[in-house]
């Protein structure tokens, strides 16, 4: 399953089932809506952190003063559904920073009560935001750190869910076998 806001990205191939949204709060919904049957979630990028307070549905014309637009805040996807999290789900975030990479995402590995997390560097042109090539470390809540390789972002992407469901497999399989 793939929750997905406008992006000029091609869709995958394969059995995939798509669900475009919108906004952040429909993000939300739809996460909430197919998490609970989900094994492992992988939030790969954050909505904006803020929106419009509200909305006019008219043109607003030029006037001679200034006007000022005001924000709030939205809600956090990957922190909302963790918090809800059952024993034989993983929960998987990124955190793409630009400084102290592994610092960052270790924290919010632990505020947002995450399973593992993907810190990359995005203040590279060699990798991250703009570019065909990721590089990082997937970090886990016991203190691993795994060291994924810089490759171009589709073999990056292989190699991080193997890697996921390898450790998915490795933490639940013995619970579903009872032992």
């Amino acid at each position: 399953d793939l929750v997905s806001g406008p992006v000029a990205l091609v869709p995958p191939k394969g059995p995939v089932v798509i669900y475009p949204v919108w906004s952040g709060q429909d993000m939300l919904r739809q996460v909430e809506r197919i998490f609970d049957s989900s094994h492992i979630l992988i939030k790969t990028a954050a909505v904006c952190d803020f929106r419009f307070e509200s909305y006019s549905d008219q043109k607003r014309k030029k006037k001679e003063k200034a006007f000022s637009l005001a924000f709030e805040p939205v809600p956090d996807i990957l922190k909302t559904v963790a918090a809800r999290k059952k024993p034989h789900q993983m929960v998987v975030g990124f955190a793409a920073e630009t400084h102290h990479i592994r610092q960052h995402a270790l924290q919010k590995l632990e505020a947002k009560q995450l399973d593992w997390i993907v810190a990359n560097p995005v203040g590279c042109p060699e990798a991250g935001f703009g570019s065909d090539k990721n590089v990082g470390w997937l970090l886990g809540r016991h203190g691993q750190c795994i060291e994924l390789p810089f490759t171009d972002k589709s073999a990056f992407a292989r190699l991080l869910i193997k890697q996921l469901v390898e450790e998915f497999v490795s933490q639940h399989l013995p619970l579903a076998r009872g032992s």
